[in-house]
């Protein structure tokens, strides 16, 4: 009995206490101070700078890009996919710096955005004034590696990219070139040069885009390629090799992810 009396208190008190009124204060006090979740994520959510991902030709707050590029076949009369070609990844943070581009160089911020490395801590950029990345220097001072190379970007009046070249080590070198059409950030036209050890060779690819997002960034295009091979070291001096001439097509294909 004197155990019933007990908890019968204890549970009329928790009662009292859990159904009790705030005081006038205390609702004075929430009211006063009380903001909704939207201006919250408002004040906390950084600016996104779309200048870097303009100049790789894509729209809106891009976090991640995903390409795969892939052979053709055809199939009576119908272009299929076929074996795995090329892919990359493209990325860029909250505030809009790409932090890897589509030929696999990193770049590295720091807490207060300021860039601190790239693929090594010896990696050097340089941007325009617009903020634009037009140098990405990747050799280390003093020392030689196969690997090294600095690759050099343009960009014409409107901000997109028209001219990449690099030099790597051990003679290895390439220029691109692309060409849009009025209004597009995407280019309808690339033609890159390349050298490596006495062999060049020059490609030139005509896009045909198929397929667009919501953010009217492309997902899938056909490129019409022509890579011609040349020799430039012919074995034998007095019989040049003529030049070699490929022409293919292949389907390219990306997933974008963005920023809410």
């Amino acid at each position: 009995m004197k155990k019933t009396l007990i908890f019968f208190i204890a549970t009329s008190m928790l009662v009292a206490c859990g159904g009790s009124k705030p005081s006038a204060s205390a609702e004075s006090d929430t009211d006063d101070d009380s903001i909704t979740v939207d201006s919250v994520v408002a004040e906390v959510m950084p600016q996104y700078d779309i200048t870097e991902a303009l100049s790789m030709g894509l729209n809106g707050h891009v976090q991640h890009v995903s390409m795969q590029r892939y052979e053709t076949y055809d199939d009576n009369g119908e272009l299929k996919d076929g074996r795995l070609d090329t892919q990359y990844e493209m990325s860029f943070d909250v505030n809009g710096r790409m932090t890897t581009d589509e030929w696999g160089n990193e770049y590295g911020y720091d807490a207060e955005g300021k860039y601190y490395r790239g693929n090594h801590t010896y990696t050097t950029i340089k941007r325009d004034k617009e903020g634009r990345i037009v140098t990405y220097n990747d050799v280390e001072p003093k020392k030689d590696h196969e690997d090294e190379f600095v690759q050099s970007f343009l960009y014409d009046k409107n901000g997109r990219l028209v001219a990449i070249e690099y030099k790597g080590g051990f003679s290895a070198a390439w220029t691109e070139k692309r060409h849009y059409k009025s209004g597009n950030i995407y280019p309808d036209k690339m033609e890159k040069s390349a050298s490596l050890e006495g062999v060049a060779e020059e490609t030139t690819i005509t896009y045909r885009y198929t397929s667009f997002d919501n953010q009217n960034n492309w997902t899938e295009r056909l490129c019409m390629v022509s890579t011609k091979e040349i020799v430039e070291e012919p074995v034998d001096s007095f019989i040049p090799e003529q030049p070699k001439i490929n022409e293919t097509i292949l389907v390219e294909k990306r997933t974008i992810s963005y920023f809410e």
